[in-house]
């Protein structure tokens, strides 16, 4: 039997995360157009400060998409028409999928909390407050 968290919905939760990844996305996208079309690469704001190529920084925005496709996935997964379902079979195991991903995904955005708190640039030590409540919603996903 599924269990709700008083006063937030897993429905919620997964429409805030989707809206915030969608935004995340849009920047991501803006810095690799920024990359390939104007030369234009701000190592210094970005990966906190580490990077020192536009090529590296292209390479970790490209990773960057890619994994925000799949966090938008588990967020559609954990928060979309497929739970409403309740089906059992498929639909089960990619709400259970979506549930350990959800798990994985609130310990990432902890770790990165932490090394967005230590970066050298301001904007990534602006993003701790992304991320942490990135974390915090995954983790109302990753539970029941």
């Amino acid at each position: 039997m599924h269990t709700r968290i008083p006063g937030f919905p897993l429905k919620r939760a997964a429409q805030i995360a989707l809206t915030i990844y969608a935004v995340l996305a849009v920047l991501h996208v803006a810095v690799l157009i920024g990359i390939a079309l104007f030369d234009l690469a701000p190592t210094e704001w970005l990966r906190g400060g580490r990077l020192e190529t536009a090529d590296q920084l292209f390479a970790f925005e490209i990773v960057s998409v890619g994994t925000l496709l799949v966090c938008a996935a588990v967020a559609v997964i954990r928060g979309g028409p497929m739970y409403q379902l309740k089906l059992p079979g498929k639909a089960a195991g990619w709400q259970l999928a979506a549930r350990v991903f959800a798990g994985l995904l609130c310990a990432m955005f902890l770790l990165n909390t932490l090394g967005n708190l230590i970066a050298s640039s301001l904007f990534e030590q602006l993003m701790s407050a992304v991320t942490i409540v990135l974390a915090f919603l995954n983790l109302r996903m990753a539970l029941r």
